[in-house]
């Protein structure tokens, strides 16, 4: 017969432990968070090369609608990304033939240059596509003149 074994006893963790628990689980959050944080950050940025990679592509090929989807998808993930706004409101504007939905992104485009304070490198492209769509969808004295015959 062999003697019982006995569990050791439990002592009440000092304030020390409490202090060294808190911060072993802080580091621990942070490096969790700088490892898959910067994965996160590194696959969003591979993401996003392989669309505009996918972008160029298409437009090469000519399969402009299809290139519109992938800005939209874009657009849709990174709201503030500001070639790829500049690029579809181009594509809008010049292949589609779509001047208000062109116009549309051109001011958000232009906003959002504004906010970000970024030193946008086609910003005179930007002003000069903006003046030609301003001056084809304002309406002609002709147009007035026949809106107000109609009536």
């Amino acid at each position: 017969v062999s003697p019982a074994v006995k569990a050791p006893e439990k002592k009440p963790m000092s304030a020390q432990d409490y202090v060294l628990l808190i911060a072993a689980g802080g580091i621990a959050a942070i490096l969790i968070y700088r490892i898959f944080g910067k994965r996160n950050s590194i696959d969003s940025k591979l993401w996003l090369k392989a669309k505009y990679d996918l972008v160029n592509k298409l437009g090469w090929e000519g399969d402009f609608k299809e290139v519109e989807k992938q800005l939209v998808r874009i657009l849709d993930k990174f709201p503030q990304e500001l070639e790829a706004r500049f690029i579809l409101a181009n594509l809008l504007y010049r292949k589609l033939k779509q001047p208000k939905r062109s116009m549309v992104e051109f001011e958000t485009l232009e906003k959002n240059i504004n906010k970000s304070g970024v030193d946008f490198k086609n910003k005179d492209k930007l002003k000069q596509n903006m003046e030609e769509l301003r001056g084809i969808l304002r309406p002609s004295a002709a147009d007035s003149v026949a809106a107000e015959k109609a009536d």
